[in-house]
């Protein structure tokens, strides 16, 4: 069997709801329309999503055990977030939306577009 004929079939075995979701966002909201994507974790500028964390403005959450959602584009983390001093455990869920992603911690949706 030739290797593009094998790699075909590996990939194909791959669970269909591996999604990437990692990358560059900014809140996707009207009041941060200004907000660029170079200054990272800090008013005004973007977010991070990595495969074992998310960084955002003030705060750097630690993703373990991440989880695919069957049937959506979609990740379930257990995390632990630092915000100041205050350090709190939580369960994230990342779902892939049309321009960027969702974040759903504790109730509340967060919403960010991706980065170009």
């Amino acid at each position: 069997m030739r290797w593009g004929a094998t790699l075909a079939l590996v990939v194909a075995a791959l669970p269909a709801a591996a999604v990437a979701l990692e990358g560059l966002y900014r809140p996707a909201y009207d009041w941060a329309d200004g907000w660029d994507c170079r200054s990272i974790g800090r008013e005004g500028g973007a977010v991070v999503l990595t495969p074992n964390a998310f960084i955002g403005v003030g705060s750097r959450c630690s993703l373990a055990d991440p989880t695919e959602v069957r049937g959506m584009q979609a990740r379930l983390y257990d995390a632990t977030c630092r915000e100041g001093t205050r350090v709190r455990t939580d369960r994230i869920m990342v779902l892939r939306t049309d321009g960027g992603i969702a974040i759903i911690r504790g109730g509340a949706i967060s919403l960010f577009a991706a980065c170009p």
